[in-house]
């Protein structure tokens, strides 16, 4: 193997790792999103689900905030007329919100 397919090589084992950091980060914040969410929904004070999920209390606030647009997180899924992306920017929620109601959606 000459020297440029080693630097190449060595590139793509790079990326990869970075890849999977970045999907492992993006996993635990999607876990504790909802938890977080289903903690809110079960009735358990901010202070708890801060506790537990050691997240800060103003993280439990934004997520509680968000819970406020879920019926029209759930219209516009009903709709299909945008992506989830689409639907989080336009509402100003997250992602994860998004998801989430989807999956409840299609638990039903």
């Amino acid at each position: 193997m000459d020297v440029l397919e080693e630097v190449k090589l060595e590139g793509y084992r790079e990326g990869r790792e970075e890849g999977r950091e970045e999907g492992l980060f993006l996993g635990i914040e999607k876990e504790k999103f909802f938890s977080c969410r289903n903690m809110l929904h079960l009735g358990f004070e901010q202070g708890t689900i801060a506790g537990i999920l050691e997240v800060s209390p103003g993280y439990v606030l934004q997520v509680q905030e968000q819970l406020s647009k879920e019926k029209e997180v759930e219209q516009s899924l009903k709709a299909g007329k945008k992506d989830d992306s689409s639907i989080a920017g336009s509402l100003g929620v997250s992602l994860f919100l998004v998801e989430a109601v989807r999956k409840k959606m299609d638990m039903r």
